[in-house]
């Protein structure tokens, strides 16, 4: 006995390591990771390109450690990963690498390593890695988004479903005494590639030879696939559940590759590092008492509040009054009581979920409600009020826009469908010629048809025909006023025409429906910093043109030298073969440590004036990725490469930050690069050190530069 314990401590020994250099992000691993169970990341903090050297081979293991913040202590979880395809932008980074998971641990201990003076240190941290039996004794993490169930746990799996952030139906796992099956039932499943030979998955695919030790907490059952799926026709499923049976926390998923796929015999996921699956409370999430208590704080009497949870829970119904729509199907006038109520109930449970919650069975009841044969107006309009308030990165969120997809690309005929689905396919194959005949005949025939006008909308603006794609929009904006697609389309062709005003307000009212549109967001933040520029850029870049065309070296009172920025220059000496002239600039922007707000860039601007006494300018907004948000006492650095075609002999440039509510102007300081100290390329990469570099700007090809 005595040297099975010593044993088992050696092997505990073993699963252990120190100083491991940890990576850390705000949310956990599963939320980062993409579809592959990878994480690409381009490190360029002195941390983490110390990390990138230390676990860089030979001397490295290529392995470090992800948290995320709230878990950076003692005790703290965590995933080892593993770094590919690492490349070094220059010796003092940025480094780009793939991180890929291969198993979870616990935190020892921590310690922190300085790498460099005013920047945050690299952790180190001894752990102690975890096997699925160490997983399966830790009871379901209570940090998790709420639409979980965290009651005090099930007695046995057979009852339940299990599922990740996709929610039910979505690859869930639901376990019956009766049988147990994997379910793809819901619309998001589509973003799964299809089986090998084209088709989707079926609805439901069992568990062959299903077995569960309730000692152990382990199921373990395959699944057959013919045709197969993803190279495999044999999948084998061994899960391991958590004391409180409230997740899945090891095991894995192994898929046994046909011969002839190539590489690897085999394909292994675990859970817990590459999937991860909880407890679902079965149904819309939320007690009756619970919904019943929202949809009266929503305004609804309690009369109306009682019925609406008694329809749901019994599903009575009555009679439908239908009539014919201008398409030629028969739908409902109105929503019966017992719709009105389903409604109601949807929206209430939707409330309830949370910004991250899956409450996709009442999603799914209002989807059915909107599309045919019922169509009605009332669901769909409760669909765009959920897609409203919903989290940019909710699963919820994917849902109901699924949902009104499918409702606007119903017309009720079956014809009118099938040309529509003609009309598209032609323009997944850019006929755009073709798309335009097929959509013509269908707004012709069918001209309540919201989607027809819609898509005919998009073939013109692609064509470049903008003002007969915005005829288009407002006839589909007529009939669904809050279509967010067609809002954004009629504002992208107002642009194209330069139309700035109708634009921006087809834009915000695109937004205003749907807040969470990328495209949307970026041309919103793309005309707001053009304004900024217009407004505080330009008449500065103006009066220091003047100034440099008049040949006068910049007035004191023209270029105000600030806290925020610092910059220098070096002529870069380049081979004979090459032509033109290169710059090498090293810049910094930062936040005094004194400032009361975070500071964020909008644009920046440069004006050169050549030995020549040419002068040229330009902007550059910073958007999205690009912009630079700084904290108090932090500060950004970077540098990058200038090619032109003349030699050039003063140079000036400016910031436009974004300070609280306050806009700001700063100047950098300006710069004399004639007769400036020259260097080569292995001194230009000695310099980047520490600096993150944003390229190479080639200029030569214009004309006057």
């Amino acid at each position: 006995g005595l040297l099975f314990f010593a044993m088992a401590r050696i092997a505990r020994r073993s699963l252990r390591i120190a100083n491991l250099p940890l990576f850390s992000l705000q949310r956990p691993w599963q939320e980062v990771m993409d579809a592959e169970g990878t994480l690409p990341l381009n490190l360029f903090e002195p941390r983490y390109v110390e990390l990138a050297r230390k676990i860089e081979p030979p001397d490295g293991s290529q392995q470090f450690g992800y948290t995320d913040v709230s878990q950076r202590h003692k005790n703290g979880l965590g995933v080892l990963v593993k770094a590919g395809d690492m490349r070094w932008m220059s010796r003092g980074g940025p480094v780009q690498l793939v991180a890929s998971g291969i198993q979870r641990f616990r935190i020892l201990s921590l310690k922190t390593e300085l790498v460099e003076k005013n920047f945050p240190p690299l952790c180190l941290a001894h752990v102690q890695l975890l096997v699925d039996a160490d997983l399966a004794r830790v009871p379901a993490d209570c940090h998790d988004s709420s639409i979980w169930d965290r009651g005090q746990g099930s007695p046995t799996i057979f009852g339940q479903v299990y599922a990740h952030s996709g929610g039910s139906g979505v690859a869930s796992y639901h376990f019956d005494e009766a049988g147990a099956y994997i379910s793809y039932e819901n619309a998001l499943s589509n973003v799964f590639p299809a089986l090998d030979d084209g088709t989707r998955p079926p609805a439901r695919k069992l568990f062959e030879n299903p077995t569960y030790d309730p000692t152990t907490r382990t199921f373990r059952g395959s699944v057959t696939w013919n045709p197969s799926w993803r190279g495999a026709h044999c999948w084998e499923y061994e899960m391991i559940f958590s004391s409180d049976l409230n997740k899945i926390a090891g095991g894995f998923v192994k898929a046994t590759l046909s011969p002839d796929s190539g590489g690897a015999p085999e394909r292994i996921t675990r859970f817990g590092v590459d999937l991860f699956y909880r407890k679902l409370s079965i149904g819309v999430e939320g007690t009756p008492e619970a919904v019943k208590n929202a949809l009266l704080q929503s305004g609804i009497a309690l009369a109306s509040a009682e019925a609406s949870v008694t329809t749901a829970l019994t599903g009575k119904n009555e009679a439908e009054t239908l009539t014919q729509n201008p398409c030629g199907h028969k739908i409902a006038t109105r929503p019966t009581a017992h719709q009105r109520r389903q409604i109601r109930w949807a929206v209430a449970c939707a409330r309830l979920a949370g910004p991250e919650g899956s409450c996709l069975a009442a999603v799914d009841a209002l989807a059915k409600l909107s599309c045919l044969p019922y169509a009605l107006q009332a669901a769909e309009e409760a669909l765009l009020d959920i897609l409203k308030n919903t989290s940019e990165s909710s699963s919820q969120r994917a849902s109901v826009e699924a949902a009104l997809w499918k409702c606007w690309g119903q017309s009720g005929n079956a014809e009118f469908d099938s040309l529509y689905a003609d009309g598209k396919q032609l323009m997944q194959q850019e006929r755009l010629p073709d798309a335009l005949a097929t959509f013509s005949q269908l707004v012709k025939v069918a001209p309540e048809f919201a989607e027809a006008w819609s898509k005919r909308a998009m073939v013109l603006h692609a064509l470049g025909r903008h003002d007969e794609a915005i005829h288009d929009c407002r006839h589909a904006l007529a009939l669904k006023p809050r279509h967010f697609g067609c809002l954004a389309l009629q504002g992208v062709c107002h642009m194209a025409l330069g139309e700035k005003a109708e634009a921006l307000r087809c834009l915000q009212s695109a937004s205003s429906v749907h807040p969470h549109m990328q495209g949307v967001k970026q041309l919103l933040d793309q005309s707001e910093v053009q304004q900024l520029v217009e407004v505080h850029l330009n008449p500065k870049i103006q009066r220091i043109v003047a100034s440099y065309e008049q040949q006068e070296w910049l007035a004191p009172t023209t270029m105000q030298p600030c806290d925020f920025c610092s910059w220098e220059v070096y002529p870069v000496k380049l081979d004979s073969e090459e032509k033109g002239w290169a710059y090498f600039f090293r810049a910094r922007i930062c936040n005094p440590s004194n400032s009361e707000h975070d500071i964020k860039s909008c644009a920046r601007f440069y004006i050169l004036r050549g030995t020549d006494g040419k002068v040229f300018w330009f902007t550059r907004p910073t958007l999205g990725d690009e912009a630079v948000k700084l904290a108090p006492g932090e500060q950004h650095k970077f540098c990058w490469v200038l090619r032109v075609g003349r030699e050039m002999q003063a140079m000036a440039a400016g910031v436009l930050l974004r300070q609280g509510v306050d806009i700001l102007m700063e100047d950098f300081p300006s710069l004399v690069m004639l007769g400036a100290r020259s260097i080569d390329r292995p001194e230009l990469e000695q310099l980047a050190e520490g600096y993150i570099f944003t390229g190479q700007l080639d200029l030569r090809s214009k004309g006057d530069v």
